[in-house]
């Protein structure tokens, strides 16, 4: 019995040891079944760390080829910012000169518009008003300047019209300047000839009057003279006269009584021989006196015909003296006619030059605008560029954000 039960106590410890094999059998078969997953959950967890091993080095090589991509964007991003601040200066600058453009602009019409005073003509009728300075639009500002370009360019060219009038109507009258010179010095030669040769006429003449008048005083010294004496002979003539009438009557008186009175016929015979004498005398003298008397009249035409032929003579000075006036007259005129038209056509050269210089400055304002335009259009496609550049670096760092960011969540 002890026996039974022994082997029954085996037999339960048995069965028990074979229902704890069973249990360890099913436990080791889980186990093995857990080892096997396990394996395979190693297997695929070596894997995937290989996998994550590659992906780490690749994310590596991806971290540094992004950081390179960073420091070159960061480069490329403090370059940009460089360029933009010193693109910022120079639109700064560009403004400044813009703006100072249109200043000269101002001052350029403002300088057009007093010289179109200053000129009183329609210069720049046909141009339109002045821009407002608060627009910036740089083709109308081209074009107003354009526009006024052209009526600067009318202007010149009529201008140019009235300097070739001018220069015309200088030349005809330096042409007639000089031929009228030429006669006023050909009438100054004539004339001073004509003075000395009056001149030497009037000093003959003034000798001649001289001698004349000698000649007259002593004539009238001597007609003085031969009337004394021919009053004295009047006086004596009738004294004669008187007595030969009382010869006569005595001479009568003794020719009745001739027997008588023969010695005093003799006497009065002498007496008469006496009178005949003093008669022809008397009528020697009366033919002297003649005689002085028409070299006097003579003498007195003579002085008469020098005196007109003087008066004549003054005449001519006085009329060749006004003439020659009249001459310096219009010389002067034509001088000053000379002069207010070299003026006038140094004022039109002026204005020629005044326009050429305007015409200058404003071909020189045009090309500067043109030339801003042209950097104008370099500067906004440079912005475009590096605006494209910008939103490329930004889209970068966004990708890499997200990147760092997915591989942070992992």
């Amino acid at each position: 019995m002890a026996i039974i039960s022994h082997l029954e106590v085996l037999h339960q410890g048995a069965c028990a040891k074979i229902v704890q094999l069973s249990q360890e059998k099913e436990e080791f078969e889980r186990s093995a079944m857990e080892c096997s997953s396990y394996r395979s959950k190693y297997e695929t967890c070596t894997a995937e760390y290989a996998d994550l091993e590659n992906l780490l080095k690749q994310e590596g090589l991806e971290k540094k080829f992004l950081q390179g991509e960073i420091r070159s964007i960061t480069e490329d991003f403090k370059t940009l910012k460089d360029e933009f601040n010193e693109q910022s200066s120079e639109k700064d600058i560009l403004q400044h000169a813009v703006t100072s453009l249109q200043d000269k602009l101002g001052k350029l019409y403002s300088t057009m518009i007093t010289y179109d005073e200053h000129v009183r003509e329609p210069t720049f009728a046909s141009v339109s008003q002045e821009p407002e300075s608060k627009n910036k639009d740089l083709q109308n500002i081209i074009l107003h300047l354009e526009e006024h370009q052209q009526g600067i360019f009318n202007k010149i060219i009529h201008l140019s019209k009235e300097k070739e009038d001018i220069e015309k109507q200088r030349d005809t009258a330096q042409a007639s300047l000089s031929c009228i010179e030429s006669q006023t010095l050909s009438l100054k030669q004539k004339f001073e000839s004509d003075v000395q040769e009056l001149m030497g006429k009037l000093d003959l003449s003034n000798a001649y009057v001289e001698k004349l008048q000698l000649e007259l005083q002593e004539v009238s010294h001597k007609l003085q003279i031969s009337m004394e004496d021919e009053k004295k002979c009047s006086e004596r003539n009738r004294e004669l006269s008187s007595k030969l009438m009382i010869s006569e009557i005595e001479l009568e008186q003794i020719t009745s009584e001739k027997g008588d009175f023969d010695p005093k016929l003799k006497k009065y015979e002498s007496v008469e021989g006496e009178l005949e004498r003093i008669k022809m005398s008397l009528m020697h003298t009366q033919q002297e006196n003649r005689t002085l008397m028409d070299s006097t009249q003579a003498a007195d035409e003579t002085v008469i015909q020098l005196q007109n032929e003087l008066h004549c003579v003054k005449e001519s000075l006085r009329c060749m003296h006004d003439e020659l006036q009249l001459e310096k007259g219009l010389t002067e005129k034509l001088g000053i006619k000379v002069m207010d038209l070299s003026s006038q056509l140094n004022e039109k050269q002026e204005q020629l030059l005044s326009l050429d210089q305007l015409k200058n400055e404003m071909s020189d304002f045009v090309q500067c605008v043109s030339d801003l335009e042209v950097e104008k259009s370099r500067l906004l496609h440079l912005l475009s560029q590096k605006e494209k550049s910008q939103e490329k670096a930004d889209d970068g760092m966004l990708l890499l954000q997200y990147q760092v960011l997915i591989r942070k969540l992992n």
